[in-house]
């Protein structure tokens, strides 16, 4: 599967993302790739506080018709597409910070809601509370948003059901938060020898600026991909036939160990 990482900047309207995350298809199609992976939030933007104050401008449906350049452009060039979004729930009137899933015959599925919310999310998005395994082109695939990642039972839940990749979209900014995103990629790979692929956001939005690097990880953990921050697209081929041996074979070789309060009795 040829997977496209796309980091456009953000716009300042949630209309201005949806055209540019359309014309994304357009380049991912001009480079043979079978989906679109793009940022946390990305149909808004990483606003928190203009999603709590005006959901009208930034919140979305899975029917939402403001979603449809997009749609059409996934159908016309054959790209399926994973894209962040502020999301309304009906059902429990509330909203999430979510993982679209738009599919090449037009159809739009909430596939996934972040379940591992960072601090100030959690005073605007209600919490999922189940992962999401979805195909795309004979691949088996994770979806995580962020802050997920930092989580090694995540991933191991995903290898443990026999995905093939877990893709993160997110939105890393400068500062301390770059270390930590240097780190939780590669290590969720190499412990569970699965591919990692995360989109990170790039632009000056709301004070913080995020650094873009969009990458993609095999499963030994190596750098396969990692998208400058001027690039806005960027793509890698995954695949089933990696070679086992080159693998650590953490999940086998995984142990149940039990910690018992008496050891710390002194």
């Amino acid at each position: 599967m040829r997977l496209a990482l796309g980091q456009p900047p953000s716009r300042p309207s949630l209309g201005e993302n949806i055209l540019a995350a359309a014309e994304l298809v357009e380049q991912a199609s001009n480079n043979n790739a079978h989906l679109l992976l793009l940022p946390e939030l990305f149909l808004s933007g990483y606003r928190l506080d203009a999603i709590a104050n005006t959901p009208q401008e930034w919140v979305v449906t899975v029917t939402d018709a403001r979603l449809q350049p997009l749609v059409r452009s996934a159908e016309r060039h054959g790209v399926a597409v994973a894209v962040g979004a502020a999301l309304h729930d009906a059902a429990t009137a509330t909203i999430h910070n979510a993982t679209l899933w738009i599919r090449t015959d037009g159809s739009v599925e909430h596939v996934y809601s972040k379940v591992h919310l960072w601090e100030e999310e959690r005073a605007v998005f209600a919490p999922g509370n189940r992962q999401a395994i979805v195909r795309c082109h004979d691949l088996t695939l994770g979806i995580g948003i962020c802050y997920d990642a930092g989580f090694p039972e995540f991933t191991r839940s995903y290898a443990q059901a026999g995905v093939d990749a877990v893709l993160f979209s997110s939105a890393f900014a400068t500062g301390n938060e770059q270390y930590r995103y240097d780190i939780y990629h590669p290590s969720r790979a190499l412990e569970n020898g699965v591919y990692v692929a995360v989109s990170n956001s790039v632009g000056i939005i709301d004070g913080s600026e995020f650094f873009g690097q969009s990458r993609v990880f095999d499963r030994s953990g190596r750098c396969m991909l990692n998208t400058p921050l001027a690039q806005s697209l960027a793509v890698a081929e995954l695949s089933t036939a990696s070679t086992d041996e080159q693998l650590v074979p953490f999940l086998k070789d995984l142990r149940s160990i039990t910690v018992k309060p008496d050891y710390f009795k002194g």
